[in-house]
C-alpha cells in the first residue's frame, strides 16, 4: 500500500524538527544536577542498581545505569536526567508521528497540496504541544520514568496505527506482537503504560471482523490485560496459554490462527522478564533494596504495592477516598480540572482548546471509525478513568484512627500524563480538521480566493500555538542552575558527625542525601534512617545488618514488630518508629552519634513517649542528641552553627532571582533563615547585638527577597535605638512596596513609643496612600490610639468609599457609628477634639 511511494522528505524534516526543538529545549531546562522527590531515589538506584519504590520501575533502572557510564557530562545526574531530556523529545516525535498518520489517512484521496499539507502542520501542532504541556514538560527535565513510560506509550498506539493501515499484510500482526511486547514491558517503567494496550485491542476487534470472531485473539487479550489486575493470575494464566499456543503451533506447523496468539503471549513473556531485575537484584542486597523483594512473596507484595495499603487498587477504587466535585474539580494537589486546564497555555481560552481537541477525536471518527475510538478511548482511560482508579484522597473523608484519607501530599498531575499528551494530539488533529473543513468549504461554495487565507491563518495559529504552552509553561518547568536540592543533602549531611545516625523524615530529606552518598560517594558514613520507611521490618533488618546501626531487637522481634493502640479508644498510641528511636537510644548509649534532621518534626523527636528536646543540640542542619538535659527546648551551638552556616554550607542560586524555585525550594530556603534567625535571636538575648547583625545580614545574602529577615532586623535595630537606620534598610530592601510598608508601620508604632508621633503618623498616612487595603489597619489604630477621632471618621468613611462591599465592611461601619457617637457626645460635653 506504501511500499511503492517516493521518500518524503518533508514528512521526515518534520518528524526531526519536533524532536530537535524539544531536545533543544528540554536539554537547555533539564536539572544540572539532581532534584526533589523520586529523582534523588532513582539517580542512586541508577548508580549501584538499586531497587527503588514500589513497583520498582527495573527497566529505568537498567537504562538509568547504562546512561551513568557514558562519557557525556562530568554530573552523574545529568546523565541519568539526560534519559528523560531523550525519551521524551523522541515521544514528542512520535506524537507527530501519530497526528501525521491519521490526517494523512483522511486526505489520501486528496491531491491538492493545501489539503495534504495540514498532515505536517497538524503533526508539528500536536507532536509540540505535547512536549510543551505542563506536566510532561515537568518530568523530562529530571530523573523520573515519564518521559520513557510516554514514549512506550505513543509507541504502542502509533504501533496499533501502523498495524490499521496494513491489516491484510503478512508483516501487519507483528505490529501487534511488538505493541504487546511493549505494553508488558513498559510496566517495568510505570503500569499507566499498559493503559494504551486496551485501546489498541478495540481498534483490533473493531477493524478486523476475522480477529473479532477469533476466541483465540480474545483469550490472548484477556491474559495480557491480568497483568494489572492479578500478577498470581496474570502468571498463570500466561504460562498455560503459552503452552497451549506453542503446543499448537509446533504440533502442527501449518495450524492457522495460532500463530498470532503464541506471539502474543511469547512477547508478554519477554516482556514480564525485565521484572526479574527485582528479585535477582534485591538478593545480591544493594544498600537500596526497598521492600527486600528476593523471594516470591515479597516479590508479589512488592509488584502489587502492598506497602502503600493492602487493598487491591480496583477494590479501592469502589470506596471514594475524596469527594467526586474535589477529585474531578480545582481541588488543591489531586483536583484533575485545575491542572488539565494548564497544560496547554491560553488557560483563559481553554474552553476554546477542550472544543477544538473534541472537535479532533469527532473528526477521527468520522473519517475512519476505528483509530478514532481508539484515539477517544485513549484519552478517556488517561484522564477520567485514572480519577476514579487512582481515587486520590481530599482529606475530607479522613480515617480518625489510621489516618488514612489525607490530603495528598504533593501534586498528583503525573498520573494524568497519559491523558494530557493524547488531548495535545487531538489538538493538533483538530486544527488540521478544521483547516481541511474550511478549504474544502471554500472549494466546494466556489468562493473567492482571498477567503483561502482563512485556513492559512488556521495553519499559522495551528504552527505557532504550541509557542503558548512553551511561553506559559516555561517558568515552572525550566530548573536551569538550580542546586538547591544538592545543597540542601550536602548541607545537612556535612553538619553529621563522622559516623553518626541522622534521623530522616520523608522523601524530600532523605532521597537527595541518597543520591550524594551512593551516587556521589559523599559521606557514606552516615548511616541515615528514614523515619517514615522504619515503620516497616524489612527496613529495620536492612538498618541493623547492613548500616549497623544499633538495634538490639532480635531478627525474630522485628519480623513481628507492630504499632500499639489503645484498647479504650483503638487509636494508635505507639508507631512502630517511636519503637525503634527508642530502642537505637537505648543500644547506643552514647557510642555513635544521633542526630535528628532539623526537618523532623516535633512528634517525631520523642523517647519513651516524651519529648527529647531538651537533649538536643542544633548544629548546622541537624539536633544532636546529648546527655544533659536543660530547660523545655532545644539549644543552639552558636559557634559550630555559625561556622557550618558561614564557611561549609552551599547556597547556590538560593539568591538568584532566575533560578525557579517551587515550594520545596522555598521550603528549604526558609529553613536556612530560620536557622541564621535562631543564632541571631540567641546572641540578641546576650545583648550582642553587633554579632546579630552579621548573622542576619547573612541570611539577608541568601534569601535576599525573605520578608522575616528584613522583619527580624528592624526590630534588632529598634532595640539599639536606631529606629532611622531601620527605616532606611525598608526603603532600600529588595521586597514589594506593599512589604515594605507592612515593615515601614511596625516602624512607626516604634516611634510612637520613642514619643516622635510626628514621623510615626508620616509613615502610616504613606502606608495608607499607597495601599488602602493594606494600611488601613495600622492608620486606624494610630489616629485612635492618639485620640485623633476626626481623622479616624474620614480614614473610615475614605475606606468605605473605596471598598463598599468588602467582607470587613460591615463590621467597619458599626466602628465608625461608635466613633461617630463618641464625637457627638463629646461635642455635647464640649470637649475638646483634635
Amino acid at each position: 500500500m506504501l511500499n511503492n511511494k517516493k521518500v518524503d522528505w518533508l514528512h521526515y524534516g518534520s518528524a526531526g524538527l519536533v524532536f530537535l526543538v524539544s531536545y533543544l529545549v528540554f536539554n537547555w531546562t533539564k536539572a544540572p544536577t539532581i532534584s526533589f522527590w523520586d529523582c534523588g531515589e532513582f539517580i542512586a538506584c541508577a548508580a549501584i542498581l538499586g531497587v527503588p519504590h514500589p513497583p520498582g520501575a527495573p527497566l529505568y533502572v537498567i537504562i538509568g545505569r547504562f546512561f551513568t557510564l557514558l562519557p557525556i557530562s562530568d554530573d552523574i545526574a545529568v546523565r541519568v536526567n539526560l534519559v528523560s531530556v531523550i525519551s521524551s523529545a523522541f515521544t514528542a516525535m512520535v506524537g507527530y508521528l501519530i497526528v501525521h498518520r491519521l490526517v494523512d489517512h483522511w486526505t489520501k484521496d486528496k491531491t491538492e497540496w493545501p489539503i495534504r499539507i495540514w498532515k505536517y502542520v497538524g503533526g508539528i501542532s500536536g507532536g509540540l504541544t505535547l512536549a510543551f504541556s505542563r506536566t510532561f514538560w515537568s518530568s523530562a527535565v529530571e530523573a523520573e520514568v515519564y518521559g520513557l513510560a510516554m514514549l512506550f506509550t505513543l509507541l504502542i498506539v502509533y504501533l496499533g496505527i501502523l498495524w490499521w493501515l496494513r491489516p491484510s499484510e503478512a508483516r501487519g500482526n507483528q505490529y501487534l506482537i511488538l505493541a504487546a511486547y511493549l505494553g508488558v514491558l513498559g510496566t517495568a517503567l510505570h503500569m499507566t503504560v499498559f493503559l494504551a494496550l486496551p485501546p489498541v485491542m478495540l481498534l483490533v476487534l473493531l477493524a478486523d471482523e476475522e480477529k473479532r470472531k477469533d476466541w483465540r485473539i480474545w483469550i490472548s487479550g484477556l491474559v495480557l490485560l491480568l497483568v494489572v489486575a492479578s500478577l498470581d493470575m496474570f502468571l498463570l494464566s500466561l504460562a498455560f496459554w503459552t503452552l497451549v499456543t506453542a503446543g499448537m503451533v509446533f504440533s502442527n506447523p501449518r495450524a492457522f490462527g495460532w500463530q498470532l496468539p503464541l506471539g502474543l503471549c511469547l512477547a508478554a513473556v519477554m516482556g514480564f522478564s525485565s521484572q526479574l531485575f527485582i528479585p535477582i537484584r534485591a538478593a545480591q542486597n544493594p544498600h537500596i533494596n526497598e521492600n527486600d523483594p528476593d523471594d516470591w512473596q515479597s516479590f508479589k507484595y512488592f509488584l502489587e504495592r502492598k506497602q502503600y495499603g493492602q487493598t487491591n487498587m480496583i477494590t479501592r477504587a469502589m470506596k471514594r477516598r475524596g469527594e467526586p466535585s474535589n477529585q474531578f474539580g480545582r481541588y488543591p494537589r489531586m483536583g484533575f480540572w485545575g491542572f488539565f486546564e494548564k497544560q496547554y497555555g491560553l488557560t483563559k481560552a481553554f474552553f476554546l482548546l477542550l472544543v477544538i481537541g473534541l472537535w479532533g477525536l469527532y473528526e477521527s471518527w468520522r473519517k475512519s471509525r476505528s483509530p478514532g475510538l481508539m484515539m477517544a478511548v485513549t484519552v478517556l482511560f488517561g484522564t477520567i478513568g485514572l480519577v476514579w482508579y487512582m481515587n486520590f484522597a481530599d482529606g475530607t473523608r479522613q480515617d480518625p484512627i489510621t489516618g488514612e484519607g489525607y490530603l495528598e501530599v504533593r501534586d498528583r498531575d503525573y498520573f494524568w500524563t497519559p491523558g494530557f499528551i493524547a488531548f495535545a494530539l487531538c489538538i493538533g488533529l483538530g486544527l488540521a480538521a478544521l483547516g481541511i473543513r474550511l478549504l474544502e468549504w471554500i472549494k466546494e461554495r466556489n468562493l473567492p480566493r482571498p477567503l483561502f487565507a482563512i485556513p492559512g491563518a488556521v495553519a499559522v495559529f495551528a504552527l505557532v500555538f504550541p509557542y503558548f504552552g512553551y511561553a506559559s509553561n516555561f517558568s515552572v518547568n525550566q530548573r536551569i542552575n538550580n542546586y538547591l536540592p544538592y545543597d540542601y543533602a550536602y548541607n545537612l549531611l556535612s553538619s553529621c558527625e563522622r559516623g553518626a545516625v541522622l534521623f530522616t523524615n520523608g522523601d524530600n530529606d532523605t532521597f537527595p542525601l541518597w543520591a550524594l552518598q551512593e551516587a556521589y560517594g559523599f559521606r557514606r558514613d552516615v548511616k541515615n534512617i528514614n523515619l517514615s520507611l522504619i515503620n516497616t521490618e524489612w527496613y529495620i533488618l536492612q538498618k541493623k545488618h547492613q548500616d549497623s546501626v544499633p538495634i538490639s531487637l532480635s531478627d525474630a522481634e522485628i519480623e513481628n514488630i507492630a504499632p500499639d493502640f489503645d484498647p479504650a479508644t483503638g487509636r494508635l498510641s505507639k508507631r512502630i518508629q517511636d519503637k525503634i528511636i527508642d530502642n537505637v537510644l537505648e543500644t547506643n548509649n552514647w557510642k555513635i552519634p544521633v542526630h535528628f534532621s532539623v526537618t523532623c518534626a516535633s512528634d517525631a523527636r520523642v523517647y519513651r513517649g516524651r519529648s527529647v528536646d531538651p537533649y538536643l543540640v542544633m548544629r548546622g542542619m541537624i539536633y544532636d542528641v546529648v546527655p544533659e538535659g536543660r530547660g523545655t527546648g532545644t539549644r543552639i551551638d552558636i559557634a559550630e552553627t555559625r561556622r557550618f552556616y558561614e564557611q561549609v554550607f552551599r547556597y547556590r542560586g538560593t539568591a538568584d532571582p532566575k533560578v525557579r524555585k517551587d515550594e520545596n525550594d522555598w521550603r528549604i530556603i526558609q529553613n536556612y533563615v530560620s536557622a541564621f534567625m535562631f543564632v541571631a535571636d540567641t546572641l540578641r538575648k546576650s545583648r550582642d547585638y553587633a554579632q546579630a547583625e552579621t548573622v542576619i545580614k547573612k541570611a539577608m545574602a541568601v534569601s535576599p527577597r525573605e520578608v522575616s529577615s528584613y522583619q527580624y532586623m528592624t526590630g534588632l535595630l529598634s532595640d539599639q535605638k536606631r529606629v532611622a537606620a531601620a527605616e532606611s534598610l525598608v526603603d532600600t530592601a529588595p521586597l514589594p512596596e506593599t512589604t515594605k510598608d507592612s515593615i515601614r508601620n511596625y516602624l512607626g508604632m516604634v516611634y510612637l513609643q520613642e514619643g516622635d508621633s510626628a514621623r510615626a503618623e508620616k509613615i502610616f498616612v504613606q502606608s495608607y496612600e499607597r495601599n488602602k487595603a493594606g494600611g488601613f489597619n495600622d492608620l486606624v489604630a494610630y489616629y485612635y490610639q492618639t485620640r485623633k477621632y476626626r481623622q479616624v471618621e474620614r480614614v473610615v468613611n475614605d475606606w468605605l468609599a473605596a471598598y463598599p462591599n468588602d467582607a470587613r465592611a460591615p463590621e467597619v461601619r458599626t466602628f465608625l457609628e461608635s466613633v461617630q457617637r463618641m464625637l457627638r457626645a463629646d461635642t455635647a460635653a464640649r470637649a475638646p477634639i483634635n
